[in-house]
């Protein structure tokens, strides 16, 4: 996500633009220290949908500097969703599955949403039941029936809250083996 800035002076000037998300407390800043009078600076790494603030800072070749005031603008929203997480693996245990998975990589990304069903992959954050939420990448789902197969889906969501389309796994827990009991032979005479 990024802004173009666009301006002018009445002389030629270096400049320095001084820019934050609204409400934060620290400034970053970006420059360009050719001396000219039409100028354009790029501002990368924003983040979609959100106000920023910035003002601008112009130096003569003399020295002499002169302050803009403060000025806004909104980033565009973002439509795009997240990559989806990787390896998601159920290991099934004794009434519960282990969930594990890796994280997308994307700027945005904010977090993991895991819905669990018996029936089918859930297709979309409203169908069956939530698993988890969070930035995370494990999970022990509890409380399971041994030997009901449980489906999974992971959708993960960036800062503009768009969800990917879901990567699918699903887990059987297994019960305890009971102990193997000893059987007792008889001979056929014993039987009778």
């Amino acid at each position: 996500k990024s802004a173009d800035i666009t301006w002018t002076t009445n002389e030629a000037t270096t400049s320095q633009i001084l820019y934050r998300r609204v409400g934060e407390t620290a400034y970053l800043s970006a420059a360009d220290n050719i001396l000219q009078v039409s100028h354009f600076m790029t501002l990368s790494g924003l983040i979609a949908n959100v106000d920023y603030e910035f003002y601008i800072i112009a130096r003569d070749a003399a020295g002499n500097t002169a302050r803009s005031p403060i000025h806004t603008f909104k980033t565009l929203p973002d439509n795009i969703p997240p990559a989806n997480v990787r390896n998601f693996i159920a290991t099934p245990d004794d009434g519960l599955n282990v969930l594990t998975w890796q994280n997308p990589i994307d700027p945005d990304f904010l977090g993991v949403r895991i819905m669990r069903s018996t029936s089918t992959y859930p297709r979309n954050t409203k169908e069956g039941d939530i698993v988890y939420v969070g930035s995370g990448v494990s999970v022990t789902d509890t409380g399971l029936i041994n030997g009901v197969k449980y489906y999974y889906t992971a959708f993960t969501y960036d800062t503009s809250l768009n969800y990917s389309s879901g990567a699918i796994t699903d887990g059987t827990p297994i019960g305890k083996l009971p102990p193997e009991e000893e059987i007792e032979e008889t001979s056929p005479e014993e039987a009778k």
